[in-house]
């Protein structure tokens, strides 16, 4: 999904997704992973939307609106609850596996991870 930089198609990806998991009875989901794909050795690389924590935010943001619709107070019958993964950094394991450490500067963090301000920013 990443690679086609389609936000339409992110958010009916996961809509046809949401419709399918619901139709399980299932009332959630533990999607989308919006953590960077900075080393490529990470084994859920393949679960992010790549290394830039731009188009992570806008693919992740239209995935949350696939799943869960349009109203953030209200899950209909054909939507699911999204549950955005992991914590910042996780991406980036010191050993490249899952479910390890991870060491990262503060610049790095800062410049890599953080969303990118526009404007005057805080």
């Amino acid at each position: 999904m990443a690679a086609t930089f389609n936000r339409e198609l992110t958010r009916e990806g996961a809509r046809i997704s949401a419709y399918e998991t619901k139709a399980g009875s299932i009332p959630w989901t533990y999607a989308p992973v919006t953590d960077l794909g900075r080393d490529p050795r990470w084994p859920r690389l393949w679960e992010s939307y790549g290394e830039d924590a731009y188009l992570n935010a806008e693919m992740g943001r239209e995935s949350v609106l696939g799943f869960q619709g349009n109203d953030p107070n209200h899950i209909s019958d054909n939507y699911v609850a999204a549950c955005l993964k992991h914590y910042m950094g996780y991406g980036v394991p010191v050993s490249g596996k899952d479910r390890t450490p991870s060491s990262i500067t503060l610049q790095d963090m800062r410049e890599k991870h953080f969303a990118p301000l526009f404007g005057n920013g805080p």
